[in-house]
């Protein structure tokens, strides 16, 4: 036995003599009831209780000994980082002799009951006053006692008391709660659970590590390993087996009733899918097999009306603001170097140029046409139209390629045909 344990041991003795009352075989006589023990607890509140004899010199039919038996109460669980009592625990009150779920000394028979608390909740052995600290212990899930003797009273309530090398008394709430590493937190935060962080309250709500507060109001799953950026989680989800965060619900274009996934992409959102709203010209020579892959091909003049209401064909400046999301090292109007491969989707394209798609942006190689009939290099390369004109006769686009990585910047007449991605107007 460690110095420690016969510590423990005498100062649990010295106790148990405190509370001692008598617990003889039967003598007829009652047991006297046992004192009573304020328990503090982390709301200001205290308990105490009491237990019990059957009654006066009344015998059970195995024999003539009084029995008696203690009251319980369940009490929440909590846990602390800092010490082994971190179990939900019970709240058991004072019981007489022999009863169930109450520890015997050794010495005379005495019983004393095993105060089982919440974590911040202490058992007072002697009380604090307005100038004093308290004494007490708690008891955790091994029986070991956790004796202090400068507990510090939390508002005006001396039973509400708290360890100050491990607790804090919150102001405006006196509740009694546990550090957050070694940090004091306000009733607007809370301690993010894995972090020691304190964070402040979204909504009302806390969140971990592996979610975001967005707008101060709504508690957010990111969305994969990249992108992370913040979202509307009302407005917005993460798709199974994607980082692409998706529009709820999509885009029903009311023209014709086809409907077009469409994806978060930093502050933009973008159709995930070449349109395919039906006009003369478009597609290839109507091949319609080719139309539901792929999506139509337009001239400029058709491509810069063809989006539905609430999208538009976007121009130089807002593909520009894509190619820097996915390549922040892009410069305007040129070539960016890798983007293709990040926006490209993860099948469609020949040679084994297929992208990682790590948008959901789920660019395919539509090819291109001319306004002769001619169409081809679909499954090769992927032309996009801008919005910005280069002058009367040509226009701006984006192109990718089954051979390369990147997204390329070029103008052409505007009588050929690409595709075409809308995105939203901005709100």
């Amino acid at each position: 036995m460690t110095r420690y344990h016969k510590f423990a041991l005498a100062a649990g003795f010295v106790l148990a003599m405190a509370l001692t009352f008598s617990c003889s075989s039967d003598d007829g006589n009652d047991n006297p009831q046992p004192p009573v023990v304020a328990i503090s607890s982390s709301d200001g509140s205290s308990s105490s209780g009491g237990g019990s004899s059957s009654g006066g010199g009344s015998s059970s039919s195995g024999g003539g000994s009084s029995s008696g038996g203690g009251s319980s109460s369940s009490g929440g669980g909590s846990s602390n980082s800092n010490n082994a009592c971190v179990e939900s625990w019970g709240v058991e009150t004072h019981a007489t002799c022999e009863a169930a779920g109450v520890e015997k000394e050794t010495c005379t028979g005495v019983t004393r009951p095993i105060p089982q608390l919440e974590w911040g909740h202490w058992v007072i052995t002697e009380q604090a006053t307005s100038t004093t600290h308290a004494r007490g212990y708690r008891v955790c899930p091994n029986n070991d006692r956790d004796e202090k003797d400068d507990l510090t009273i939390c508002g005006t309530d001396l039973s509400n008391v708290y360890a100050p090398e491990e607790e804090f008394c919150q102001d405006g709430t006196n509740k009694v709660l546990e550090l957050c590493g070694s940090a004091t937190y306000t009733a607007t935060q809370f301690c993010q659970s894995g972090t020691n962080a304190v964070k402040s309250l979204c909504g009302g709500d806390t969140y971990t590590s592996a979610q975001f507060c967005y707008n101060n109001s709504k508690v957010g799953n990111f969305c994969g390993d990249n992108p992370q950026e913040l979202y509307n989680p009302d407005l917005y989800e993460c798709k199974q087996n994607s980082n692409g965060i998706y529009l709820k619900g999509g885009i029903t274009d009311s023209r014709d009733g086809n409907h077009y996934e469409a994806v978060l992409i930093g502050t933009q959102v973008w159709m995930a899918e070449n349109l395919n709203y039906a006009v003369s010209g478009s597609c290839y020579s109507n091949n319609t097999s080719y139309c539901t892959t792929y999506g139509r091909l337009y001239n400029w003049t058709t491509a810069i009306s063809v989006c539905p209401s609430g999208w538009h064909l976007p121009n130089n400046a807002e593909w520009n603001v894509l190619m820097k999301f996915v390549n922040p090292s892009c410069s305007d109007d040129s070539n960016c170097a890798d983007a293709g491969k990040e926006l490209k989707a993860t099948s469609g394209w020949n040679n084994n140029g297929n992208g990682t798609d790590d948008y959901g942006f789920s660019a395919l190689p539509g090819g291109n046409g001319n306004s002769g009939g001619g169409f081809d290099s679909a499954g090769d390369v992927g032309d996009w139209w801008s919005a910005s004109e280069y002058n009367s006769y040509f226009a701006y686009y984006r192109y990718m390629s089954s051979n390369h990585a990147n997204v390329y910047y070029h103008d052409y007449g505007k009588s050929y045909l690409y595709s075409v991605r809308c995105l939203q107007d901005s709100p």
